[in-house]
């Protein structure tokens, strides 16, 4: 098996702000900031929707189930090194 050559990272700034990281053979090939997925706005307004427009809540509705997923999706990688501390692995990716 091969050694993956990227490795990937995650840390919080001292603003607070989540910054992901990936190097490849020690160079930085890529970083940027990680925004959290916000699901309040869809949870506030999507019933009144529902009543209001029905095809409108269906486009809402699965931009919503998107949300949800990259929500998912934004967790498991902000929770990353935990993760693979908890499963006793090295490198996760």
């Amino acid at each position: 098996m091969h050694e993956c050559p990227l490795d990937f990272s995650i840390s919080k700034t001292a603003a607070g702000r989540i910054r992901y990281t990936v190097i490849e053979n020690e160079k930085l090939i890529s970083g940027g900031v990680l925004s959290e997925p916000l699901l309040a706005i869809f949870t506030k307004h999507l019933y009144d929707v529902s009543k209001l427009d029905s095809a409108f809540y269906e486009k809402m509705n699965l931009a919503y189930s998107a949300v949800i997923e990259l929500k998912h999706f934004y967790d498991s990688l902000v929770d990353n090194a935990d993760t693979s501390l908890l499963l006793g692995i090295d490198n996760i990716m």
